[in-house]
C-alpha cells in the first residue's frame, strides 16, 4: 500500500500542479516526463493491486489476439512500461523486430 500512497501524494514540485501560460491544453514534455518518473516505479504494482493481477493475462490474451508471429515486424504505439513489447519480442522471436 505504500506504493499506492507514493503515486497519489501530491508532490513537492509545484511545477506538477500547475500549468505554464506556454502550456495551456497539452502539458509540457518535462512535465509529461515528471509525471512519468513518478508513476512507472509503482506502475505494475499497481496495476497488480486495482486488477487482482488479471493485467497480466490481459497483456497475454492481447499478444496471442494479434496474430503476431515468429518473424513478424509489430509495433507497440502505447508502450507504457514495455510489457507488451516485451511480451511481443518473445512471441516474434530474433527474427522479428518490435517498435
Amino acid at each position: 500500500m505504500a506504493s499506492l500512497q507514493f503515486l497519489l501524494r501530491p508532490s513537492s514540485n509545484p511545477n506538477l500542479l500547475a500549468l505554464p501560460s506556454r502550456c495551456r491544453s497539452v502539458r509540457c514534455a518535462d512535465e509529461r516526463q515528471a509525471l512519468f518518473n513518478r508513476i512507472a516505479p509503482v506502475y505494475d504494482n499497481l496495476n497488480d493491486f486495482l486488477s487482482l493481477g488479471q493485467h497480466r493475462i490481459w497483456k497475454r490474451m492481447a499478444v496471442s489476439w494479434s496474430g503476431a508471429k515468429r518473424g513478424d515486424n509489430v509495433l507497440d504505439l502505447c508502450c507504457g512500461s514495455g510489457d507488451l513489447a516485451f511480451l511481443l519480442s518473445e512471441r516474434v522471436g530474433s527474427d522479428g523486430k518490435v517498435d
